[in-house]
C-alpha cells in the first residue's frame, strides 16, 4: 500500500507539472519495491504498477508543457 500511495502521488505531481516531485515519489515507490523481495507476489504487483505509473508520469509531464 505504501508503494502504491507513492505511485498515485507521483502521478498527481506529474499532472500538476511538478516533474521533480513526481520523480522523487516514484523513486520512493521503487525503493519500496526493492524491500519487498521476500514477498514475491507483492513485489511483482508493485513493480508492474511502478512501470505503468512511470509511463503515465512521462505522458502527464509532456502534456503539461
Amino acid at each position: 500500500m505504501y508503494g502504491m500511495l507513492h505511485c498515485f502521488a507521483g502521478y498527481a505531481a506529474a499532472r500538476a507539472g511538478d516533474r521533480h516531485r513526481a520523480n522523487d515519489l516514484l523513486a520512493e515507490a521503487e525503493a519500496t519495491t526493492s524491500r519487498l523481495t521476500s514477498d514475491l507476489q507483492r513485489h511483482h504487483a508493485l513493480a508492474a504498477n511502478l512501470v505503468s505509473y512511470k509511463g503515465r508520469d512521462e505522458l502527464a509531464a509532456a502534456l503539461s508543457r
